[in-house]
């Protein structure tokens, strides 16, 4: 191979380089979506609480959720929460609760603009989802992308006991959504990754070709 044609290698393998590292970086970035549509903290006082506007990513249901951090005892925030035991054979509240009732008590209503679009709510007996943080189910909105909506929550008794776990309202995506995309957009870097390195490859080998078609010529001139 000429010193031309080593050129023209190499000039390709950078090329292939440079457009399978925009692609990686535009898979990576580019129309990237946020599984959780809105967060909000709210006291569990009795009376209405707000979310700021917030505009959904998906056409899938979110999930309404009453989400708190696990600073107190577990079957205290269990208790306190009214989650089920679903590993009862009748997903029953879990026996270490008693008779004593859940205060969490919550209504809320989502909108669009000033149009209602839908009403949920949650009161004892309800299942959570257990993970660094624990989220009671408050049921499921059916948002779409785009939109712009606000959701009220009204809480008929008082729940602040569980003011220490930091509450919020979280309306999210089931996580195999986002984890689905996610698992997409990670073949597709890795589709990216491989064609960037059959680039570089080209690269060294033209380049090493060039190198040597130099040396080659010089001793000829010698």
């Amino acid at each position: 191979m000429t010193a031309h044609g080593s050129g023209r290698l190499l000039a390709r393998g950078a090329a292939i380089v440079l457009g399978a590292a925009i692609v990686g970086l535009g898979l990576q970035t580019v129309g990237r979506r946020a599984p959780v549509a809105v967060s909000f903290p709210i006291d569990l006082r009795p009376g209405v609480t707000s979310s700021p506007v917030f505009r959904a990513a998906y056409n899938e249901p979110y999930g309404v959720g009453l989400e708190v951090e696990r600073v107190m005892p577990f079957e205290t925030t269990n208790c306190l929460l009214g989650a089920r035991d679903l590993t009862g054979p009748d997903y029953e509240r879990p026996a270490y609760c008693g008779d004593t009732p859940s205060p969490v008590d919550l209504e809320w209503v989502l909108y669009e603009g000033a149009q209602t679009v839908e009403r949920g709510r949650a009161e004892s007996g309800q299942a959570a989802a257990y993970g660094p943080t624990i989220t009671r189910n408050l049921g499921t909105a059916r948002l779409r992308p785009g939109h712009d909506y606000r959701i009220e929550v009204r809480s008929n008794r008082d729940a602040s006991a569980l003011a220490p776990a930091r509450p919020r309202i979280t309306l999210e995506v089931h996580p195999m959504v986002w984890k689905d995309e996610w698992v997409l957009r990670s073949l597709g870097v890795l589709a990216a990754l491989g064609v960037g390195v059959f680039g570089a490859c080209m690269m060294i080998v033209g380049g090493v070709r060039w190198m040597l078609e130099k040396a080659r010529l010089a001793r000829g001139r010698d």
